[in-house]
């Protein structure tokens, strides 16, 4: 809005950011846009390709600039670009531009950390790299719709680079401003951090490819080639991204120290992609690997690229794609136990969000049937249930997982066992509840049995208490958990 030159427009695309307040920014900023005439353009996410098509379909202008939100236009950059345009007659003007890195925009005290010196359409260095020019670049309309605009490729960069390559091919006219009109902005959770570099090289070979003779065309492919493996140094394995923290040491470790096409590796990445919103790509790649004939069902790699396809399908709630992937994994011979673990990781996730919380309560259910000797699924299901304040549900599940810790802690004490046997204690639990504790004697997944007790007394404390019937059994099991792991005033 500061240009010093007057006759412009603005298509602002936004490509289906997932940010609340991206959405309430350009909310607040419609009655402005529609004063000036300019236009909003709102699209499900389809990456950078498909976004400019979408704004040069609406813009009205003879030239078209594009523009990266993250970019800083100096206040005479469009001025430059259409005095360059009109003198030079060209069809494409790119220019030089300073970089930048932080969260801050640059003002007249920054310092670029990198000046980019394009030359323009010289097709000899543009096997090597883009020597042509940002994307922030001007393109005559004409010029743009004759070459029939970007590819629309999902998940890669160098959409810029690949239409201006086939515009030089194509005999368009270019032209470079040789003075800085924009800064462009670098971080490690840029475009061309979070995609694969060598797919992103590749696509920018294309216009070779489909432009010269064949024999001219392989060359340029082996310059390329010979180029990029003695020039650049190797791609880092694991993707730059601001929240690689999210990343455990573990899978940081295995990245640096594993063969970076193997399974569990890019499992790992995918799991970096997912955590960059990036779900379609990771989604695609996990599941082909989940579907690899060559890997075993139990093998550690597949059994990671399931846990990070579901937690794909959780995050975005399509319980459906969730259902088939855990249906699958039972077809395709993964042990009962395994695929129990399985919907043990989507459940509290589920049981979270309140559009999905039903469904989770029915998987949850669904994993204690695979699983008859899990304790803490079954206590991790009790305290969601106790959690809703369904207290007649929770209890006999509460009770199957005292039941299961008993016969644990009666094998691990075979004394306690005998005693019981001579009826000197009611259960494992009547021991422990009034002796084994004192004695610190471990009792099978104490902290989850503590949680879902103290859990119980808030859910009788805080509502209704409906009539449940018990076995007496299963009544004096639950008391003496009341009496071992409640607070007395809890417990009475």
């Amino acid at each position: 809005m500061e240009q010093d030159y007057p006759k412009f427009e603005v298509i602002l695309v936004d490509d289906g950011s997932p940010d609340e307040e991206t959405s309430d920014l350009l909310q607040s900023w419609e009655g402005e846009f529609a004063r000036r005439d300019w236009s909003i353009v709102r699209l499900d996410n389809g990456y950078l390709g498909r976004a400019r098509n979408a704004a040069a379909r609406v813009a009205r202008g003879e030239y078209l600039l594009f523009m990266d939100d993250d970019n800083v236009a100096r206040p005479f950059m469009i001025s430059r670009f259409v005095r360059a345009a009109l003198s030079s007659e060209a069809d494409l003007v790119t220019s030089v531009f300073d970089v930048f890195t932080g969260t801050e925009p640059p003002d007249s005290q920054t310092k670029p950390v990198e000046r980019y010196l394009p030359v323009g359409g010289i097709l000899s260095f543009s096997v090597v790299g883009n020597a042509v020019g940002d994307a922030n670049a001007l393109m005559r309309r004409s010029t743009f719709e004759r070459l029939g605009g970007f590819s629309e490729d999902y998940g890669l960069g160098h959409e810029d680079f690949e239409l201006f390559l086939r515009a030089v091919l194509a005999g368009a006219k270019t032209a470079v401003v040789p003075e800085s009109l924009f800064w462009y902005r670098r971080n490690s959770a840029s475009m061309l951090s979070v995609t694969h570099a060598e797919a992103n090289r590749l696509r920018s070979l294309r216009p070779f490819l489909e432009g010269l003779p064949a024999p001219l065309a392989e060359l340029a492919v082996l310059a390329h080639g010979v180029a990029a493996a003695s020039c650049f140094p190797p791609e880092p394995s694991v993707l730059a991204l601001d929240n690689a923290a999210h990343l455990s040491a573990e899978e940081l470790r295995r990245l640096d120290h594993t063969d970076p096409d193997a399974p569990s590796a890019v499992a790992i990445v995918c799991k970096a992609l997912m955590l960059s919103n990036q779900d379609r790509i990771a989604a695609g790649i996990l599941a082909d690997i989940c579907h690899d004939e060559n890997l075993a069902v139990e093998s550690a790699e597949r059994i990671a690229a399931i846990e990070a396809l579901m937690m794909l399908h959780t995050r975005a709630g399509d319980t459906d794609a969730l259902q088939r992937i855990l249906d699958d994994q039972l077809d395709l011979g993964l042990s009962k136990q395994s695929v129990a673990r399985l919907y043990g990781l989507a459940t509290p996730t589920l049981f979270e969000n309140p559009e999905t919380h039903t469904v989770g309560i029915a998987m949850a259910r669904r994993q204690l049937e695979l699983d008859p000797d899990d304790i803490s699924g079954r206590l991790v299901f009790s305290q969601y249930l106790l959690n809703d304040g369904a207290i007649a549900e929770a209890l006999p599940i509460l009770d199957e997982a005292l039941v299961l810790a008993d016969r644990e802690y009666l094998r691990l004490r075979p004394d306690i066992g005998r005693a019981v046997a001579q009826q000197q204690f009611a259960c494992g639990m009547d021991h422990f509840a009034h002796h084994g504790r004192l004695e610190n004697a471990p009792w099978p997944e104490a902290a989850l049995f503590r949680k879902a007790v103290e859990q119980l007394c808030r859910a009788i404390q805080s509502g209704e208490r409906p009539a449940i019937t018990l076995l007496p059994e299963a009544a004096q099991r639950i008391r003496f958990a009341l009496e071992a792991f409640a607070r007395p005033t809890e417990a009475q």
